[in-house]
């Protein structure tokens, strides 16, 4: 057995200050809840507020960093992330905390990667300005069939961009907005 002397106290768990809305679109459990949108901003200023949203003394525990990761990627990072971040504990090198220097650089080069949420979510943005053309927040299927017959002419059926319309219309009220939008696009993403 081990002596009362080799015995850690288990680390305090605390709770994530929920200042910056998550990045993904379900809750990470421990994580805290909050709204399931993206907002588009500039990926530096959305990794800074992520970090200050889970920092404790200006720097993440292993929790605030994997909580953070999932907000910004959407998905909780794999243990050789951890690793990688925190170095080796068989090296003897594991680090407690991070730096909000070393997460905002790790951060930035693993959001450009085309795989991620972030990026993909990007993509259906911009989809959605090219069908958006009137700026006004939502797309009707007016919008949506001139959209379609502007790329595939006019052979492409009503009653295909209907259907289409109506299964991103999630609340039915003839309007798409950019999170409806988005859910359509990326669930197509992941089909192909």
């Amino acid at each position: 057995g081990r002596s009362s002397e080799s015995r850690r106290a288990p680390a305090p768990r605390y709770r994530p200050r929920m200042t910056a809305p998550p990045a993904f679109t379900r809750p990470v459990p421990g994580c805290g809840s909050g709204p399931t949108t993206i907002p588009t901003e500039n990926v530096l200023e959305r990794i800074s507020r992520t970090f200050e949203a889970h920092a404790v003394e200006n720097s993440l525990d292993r929790h605030g960093f994997k909580c953070a990761f999932a907000r910004l990627v959407g998905s909780v990072p794999s243990r050789l992330e951890v690793a990688h971040v925190f170095g080796s504990r068989e090296r003897g090198e594991e680090e407690r905390s991070v730096p909000r220097e070393i997460f905002e650089r790790y951060m930035a080069s693993r959001i450009e990667e085309s795989d991620s949420y972030y990026s993909r979510r990007s993509r259906a943005d911009a989809a959605f300005r090219a069908f958006d053309r009137s700026n006004a927040g939502y797309v009707t299927l007016d919008d949506a069939l001139a959209a379609f017959r502007a790329a595939a002419g006019e052979t492409i059926a009503r009653e295909v961009v209907e259907e289409v319309f109506a299964e991103a219309d999630v609340n039915g009220d003839g309007k798409v907005t950019a999170d409806e939008f988005a859910a359509v696009f990326l669930a197509g993403e992941r089909r192909e």
